[in-house]
């Protein structure tokens, strides 16, 4: 479950002087029109030099270069798989050390692919010279990085192909880039954990937001929770607790979730409100019996609310995802210790057969099509459903034209030409 709030005008990248708790900003380095242009421009560079058999993979730095590579792929026009490292060098430091940890590596094979290294600034170049061998040892056919930000410091042997800035030795922050772990998101203001399917959650989300809205900002309710849930033959369908916790989290947390923000919404008089469902929703056996249920009752849910919600311009849509490159498969499954395949390499050929569009589902489509509905090209949008599933509702991939279908292959059997 996400809740995002972000202000016009809060954009840009600039050199943070206060403490970690101060949100001044002693001056803008570099203006929102100037990130948006060279953004642009670093995606048609890099469209230019890949091409769609490249079976490019964007790896994204976390934490600091998640929004710059949001907009980046956006702008890059070839086909692209995602997948993120977590690495850290600053830790709680104002300063890049050589003390470099990689704490999540990247789920996807790499070997034979080209690798992009999407990173928000190269200062000391130590992050860089850490990732660059391990990558290279599992076999990409090619890897360059792209750096949003390069400071003059950094070591000539690992500086980026694509460069959006060169930047002062002065420790930046904004447009993802974090301060201290502090400041990772300067658009998000606040954030909670807790159970999606209480009132408290909900309670406690929306009064930590109210105190921060005004006439220029804009806001988005994506209800995202996802599991697989209670499943087998509906004679024996487990009505207990596994069940009640399926309910909770697939429809009840919905529900609240546009329960409490519709009043913000409707005062302000604008919003978009997206909960993912599932083709689950729409046809049959695609989906345990209960979960396909529950995602055809967040449909029913989503078109009764955008009428409610219509006149006061807050938009209500779901999203209806088909077979997406996600651990949600596993079930309550897990992978074999010391399996010599991941579960991306076994279930990529699989996804690839299941529907018209011969590949496999990522997250990224799924964000691609929240991230439309949650913005302003999409105003005169609600009520709907999308269907993110490569044509797989549409029915099999059909043959080429040069190869015969199976109708054409048994009337050649009875019939003649006239």
């Amino acid at each position: 479950m996400w809740f995002i709030h972000y202000r016009s005008g809060v954009t840009g990248v600039g050199v943070k002087l206060q403490e970690p708790h101060e949100p001044n900003i002693s001056r803008i380095i570099f203006t929102a029109e100037q990130l948006e242009n060279r953004v642009a421009e670093l995606g048609e560079e890099i469209s230019a030099v890949y091409g769609s058999t490249d079976d490019l993979v964007v790896l994204g730095l976390l934490k600091g270069s998640f929004v710059f590579m949001s907009d980046l792929i956006r702008e890059i026009k070839v086909p692209l798989h995602l997948d993120f490292l977590v690495v850290s060098s600053y830790g709680k430091n104002r300063i890049s050390t050589d003390d470099v940890r990689v704490l999540y590596e990247p789920e996807l094979s790499v070997k034979g692919r080209a690798v992009l290294l999407v990173e928000d600034i190269v200062d000391t170049g130590a992050t860089l010279r850490r990732l660059m061998p391990m990558l290279d040892e599992r076999e990409p056919r090619s890897l360059d990085v792209c750096s949003l930000l390069c400071k003059g410091i950094q070591r000539t042997d690992v500086k980026p192909r694509w460069i959006g800035f060169d930047a002062p030795n002065e420790f930046l922050v904004g447009y993802g880039l974090d301060l201290a772990e502090e400041t990772t998101n300067m658009f998000l203001n606040n954030y909670i954990s807790g159970s999606v399917t209480t009132r408290e959650t909900f309670q406690n989300l929306f009064n930590i937001e109210k105190s921060s809205f005004n006439e220029t900002s804009h806001f988005c309710l994506l209800n995202n929770a996802g599991f697989g849930g209670v499943s087998g033959e509906i004679h024996e369908t487990n009505l207990g607790d596994t069940y009640a916790v399926t309910v909770a989290g697939l429809l009840t947390g919905p529900i609240l979730g546009m329960k409490y923000a519709a009043p913000i919404m409707r005062n302000q008089k604008s919003g978009s409100i997206i909960s993912t469902a599932s083709v689950a929703a729409l046809r049959g056996g695609m989906g345990p019996h209960v979960y396909s249920a529950l995602k055809a009752a967040v449909i029913g849910l989503t078109q009764s609310v955008s009428l409610e919600l219509a006149p006061f311009s807050v938009r209500v849509n779901a999203i209806c995802p088909g077979g997406i490159m996600t651990p949600i498969f596993l079930g309550d499954r897990s992978l074999k210790s010391g399996a010599n395949e991941s579960l991306e390499q076994v279930l990529r050929p699989v996804f690839s057969e299941m529907q018209p569009i011969p590949r496999a589902g990522e997250p990224v489509d799924i964000a691609n099509t929240a991230l439309f509905l949650a913005s302003d090209e999409s105003t005169f949008i609600t009520g709907q459903s999308l269907v993110v599933d490569g044509g797989l509702t549409m029915g099999r991939r059909r043959a080429a034209t040069s190869e015969a279908t199976p109708m054409q292959t048994a009337l050649e059997k009875l019939t003649e030409e006239n």
